[in-house]
């Protein structure tokens, strides 16, 4: 599985542009298709769309780091409400999408 994986953050990670992007991920799945990977080619498949909306709209993926904080604020508790807690998550989600130049 390694060389798929790696092969996939490259072309995720290391794509130049929306459009590179779009192409490399398409051959990556018909490359996974020709191998009997259907399951992975499916689920990559399901998820193009949000890939290349996000490339296109400059959005950043998160870091572990901060995932790490939002699960440790989410299942620890640390007296955050469930209400509190999507409210951090709106605002985090707000400031992501919305960055000014």
């Amino acid at each position: 599985r390694l060389p798929w994986v790696e092969e996939l953050i490259g072309i995720l990670f290391g794509s130049l542009n929306p459009r590179e992007m779009g192409q490399r991920y398409a051959n990556f799945m018909y490359l996974l298709s020709e191998a009997g990977c259907f399951k992975a080619c499916e689920h990559l498949k399901n998820a193009e769309k949000e890939l290349t909306v996000s490339r296109k709209n400059n959005f950043s993926y998160h870091t572990t780091q901060e995932m790490r904080e939002i699960n440790r604020r989410a299942e620890i508790g640390v007296r955050w409400s469930t209400k509190g807690f999507q409210n951090l998550l709106r605002v985090k989600m707000h400031r992501r999408l919305n960055k000014r130049p």
